[in-house]
């Protein structure tokens, strides 16, 4: 279970980044509920990759493969306690990304699999198509 002080603490990471730019909430417990969520993600914008990967691997983050469905790269996954940072200096990418959190909030999707799919159609301007399972026309004999 996230608690408010798990949310501010993570707000308080991403804000000390270094050339942070903005930051948003994403993952779990902001789209569909923080009383099931482990962790807090929080998606952080910064004018100079490298230097923030630096920042955070000098303070005690560790890498986070957690998110490799999310990764790519235009990003880079730290992880310390509770907190996830997913570190990006691409703009297009962070508004994409946000966008993409916001349709699994409205949606309220549990599944991290369709979590994932959303973003990779909102974000990536993936096909739905690749993702569909094949439909089975009824028969009507």
């Amino acid at each position: 279970m996230i608690t408010q002080q798990d949310i501010d603490a993570a707000h308080a990471a991403a804000i000390a980044v270094p050339g942070r730019i903005d930051h948003k909430m994403v993952g779990s417990a902001y789209t569909y509920d923080r009383e099931k969520a482990n962790d807090v993600d929080m998606l952080v914008l910064v004018s100079d990759l490298d230097a923030a990967v630096e920042h955070c691997n000098g303070g005690g983050y560790v890498e986070h493969d957690e998110h490799i469905d999310y990764d790519d790269e235009r990003s880079h996954p730290v992880k310390l306690g509770k907190t996830n940072l997913l570190l990006t200096s691409d703009h297009d990418w962070f508004a994409g990304f946000v966008r993409a959190a916001e349709v699994c909030r409205y949606l309220q999707l549990e599944e991290r699999a369709q979590r994932v799919i959303v973003h990779k159609i909102v974000r990536d301007g993936a096909s739905s198509d690749n993702y569909r399972e094949p439909k089975v026309e009824p028969d009507f004999a």
